[in-house]
């Protein structure tokens, strides 16, 4: 069954619920094998000191099961010899097979087990990951009651990042909480190898590279080639073909040295300045908004860098004067697009049909829907004007969660005060906004 408030869950119950007692408890051995990744074996130390807050039995771990019966399983490797087939589980999807004398949990490699090893205590022993220095264990007393069983679980966000400086700087935290972008802990299952589409352009077409002899290549705003520009330098001329084939071959230059990354943004500097020269005016007069241009160019880009890298997604926002879909052109199959909310109610949840200051983006997102099947979200928690004066958004937050999952977005960007720890209810927020993303 689809879980109402996030990831795939499914799960299969044969021949009912069973108790583990506390003598039995005291007997099962975590067995994670020899060649299982870090994050697998960091699975297995996390589930012995669960497991021991909970019990105070310490478990032994073991590369190979002593006996038969009263294992934990813990990895793809060592969960085949409870009948677990190695299956095409993503990276962050999790499996976690209960049988009365065998327990495996699995899951999709470099993070899916560490996840199923949370996911376990969280699920069958009350387990809450609440603060960085406070998890709330309940003492078993008795027995542990569990389903007879297998449990799937794949998450609907694949790119899941609470801004929030206790996550930066408790990366195990992080972890906990199925934060996927903060570490390259090899431990915590490093982080996703999808970076944040974020303002780039600068970066690809440097101004002081190509500024003084190319001054074309840059946009024109009120007849005027504008050098220099807050928010990261001007925006390109769009429509410049020498323009594209530079920023194309910047693109595919960088992927040639990252072999292993699976997105690259390219997109809009962090200022409004885009170009108005006749080319580019032109799309966004008959498209009805300066997403026309821009899509158009990012476009020809895309095609020229997934002719090399066919695997990776090109990534660009749909931000400020690009929010608006443009009416005929349609983002290249490859292309994330990444709305922003910045302009959004925070009081209110995005999807109050009584805001009418967050309608527009409302139908924003559903008119880009229509047209992208790989959509995200960067949206705003906090106040930059001053980090510590309350916010009020928490009530929203969950419900905004849940209507970025209804309309097919998979990546969210959930900015609030990373600079410090002493913003309003901090905690709180991260706590929600992380399990709400998670599930």
């Amino acid at each position: 069954m689809k879980n109402s408030l996030g990831g795939l869950l499914c799960f299969a119950i044969s021949a009912g619920a069973f108790a583990l007692t506390i003598d039995d408890i005291s007997e099962w051995t975590i067995v994670v094998a020899e060649d299982a990744i870090p994050s697998e074996r960091y699975a297995a130390d996390e589930l012995q000191r669960l497991m021991q807050l909970a019990t105070d039995f310490e478990l032994p771990i073991a590369s190979e099961a002593p006996n038969q019966r009263h294992n934990i399983y813990i990895g793809p490797t060592a969960a085949r010899a409870l009948g677990e087939r190695k299956s095409k589980l993503g990276d962050e999807s999790l499996a976690i097979s209960i049988k009365r004398h065998n327990i495996a949990i699995t899951g999709g490699q470099p993070r899916g087990t560490l996840y199923g090893v949370y996911q376990f205590f969280e699920q069958y022993m009350g387990v809450r990951f609440l603060t960085f220095d406070h998890t709330h264990v309940p003492k078993v007393e008795g027995a542990i009651k569990l389903p007879n069983g297998r449990d799937t679980w794949t998450p609907d966000f694949e790119f899941r990042w609470s801004y929030y400086r206790e996550n930066s700087v408790h990366k195990d935290f992080a972890t906990r909480l199925r934060n996927n972008t903060v570490t390259t802990d090899e431990n915590l299952g490093g982080k996703s190898p999808q970076d944040l589409i974020n303002h780039t352009l600068y970066r690809w077409l440097p101004v002081d590279n190509y500024g003084a002899e190319h001054p074309e290549y840059y946009a024109l705003v009120h007849g005027e080639r504008k050098l220099e520009m807050h928010g990261g330098g001007p925006e390109p001329c769009v429509t410049n073909p020498d323009v594209i084939e530079i920023v194309s071959n910047a693109v595919i230059e960088y992927l040639n040295t990252n072999p292993n990354q699976r997105n690259v943004s390219v997109s809009q500097n962090d200022n409004d300045a885009y170009c108005q020269c006749d080319n580019c005016e032109a799309i966004n007069q008959r498209e009805g908004t300066p997403m026309g241009s821009h899509l158009s160019f990012v476009n020809a880009v895309a095609e020229r860098v997934t002719a090399v890298h066919p695997k990776v997604k090109i990534g660009t926002l749909a931000y400020w004067y690009t929010r608006k879909p443009p009416k005929t052109i349609r983002p290249h199959p490859s292309l994330q697009i990444q709305l922003c909310s910045i302009e959004c109610c925070t009081l209110h949840p995005i999807n109050d049909p009584d805001c009418p200051k967050n309608l527009e983006f409302c139908d924003d997102l559903r008119n880009w829907k229509e047209m992208s099947d790989d959509i995200w979200i960067w949206n705003y928690n906090t106040n930059f004007a001053n980090y510590d004066l309350p916010f009020p958004n928490l009530r929203s937050t969950s419900t905004n969660v849940r209507f970025f999952k209804d309309n097919n977005c998979h990546g969210l960007f959930m900015q609030a005060n990373g600079n410090g720890l002493s913003g309003e209810m901090s905690d709180l927020r991260n706590y929600v906004i992380s399990r709400t993303m998670w599930n």
